[in-house]
Parts: C-alpha cells; structure tokens; sequence
C-alpha cells in the first residue's frame, strides 16, 4: 500500500559551518569554566562563613555554637543573617 507519502530524514551536519560550531564551542566552554570557578568559589566562602560562625560563637561563650554553625551550613546566607541578628546577643549565662 503505497500512500504517496515519502518520509525522508535530512541531515543538517552537512550545511554547519565549522566556523560557527567552533565559536558555539568555545563559548559555552568558556561559560562552564566560569560557572565552575564562580561555583568552587561560592563553596569556599560558605565553608568559610561556617568556619568564622563557629569560632565567633564560641569566643563570645554562646552555648548554642553548634546549632548555629550547622544552621550556618545547611541555611548560607540565611542562617549567617539569623546568627548575626539572634546569635551574637547570646552568651553564657553569669556564674
């Protein structure tokens, strides 16, 4: 049973320009470079944040230095904003 319907697959590789394939090339590699370097950085200086929470927490005597240096880590930003506004206000309490 023939319909008069030809299905035919074309290849466009043969009309790409190698000029343009090697710019898209180089541009979206040098997009996952920076995205990689930006994306190490940004885990750098979170460990960092969680680090410098820990220790200021446990100079100023705060008994809740742990809760907030795990806070810290899973909540960023979030929970350096919560230590700094809640956090530094607590201490030990007085002997």
């Amino acid at each position: 049973m023939d319909s008069g319907f030809t299905y035919s697959v074309t290849s466009n590789l043969d009309t790409l320009d190698p000029n343009s394939a090697a710019a898209a090339s180089t541009l979206f590699g040098g997009m996952t470079l920076f995205f990689l370097c930006f994306a190490c950085v940004m885990t750098i200086v979170w460990i960092l944040i969680t680090v410098w929470v820990y220790k200021d927490a446990q100079k100023r005597a705060n008994p809740n230095a742990v809760i907030w240096t795990v806070a810290t880590f899973f909540l960023g930003i979030i929970g350096l904003i919560a230590y700094m506004l809640a956090g530094r206000n607590q201490s030990a309490p007085q002997k």
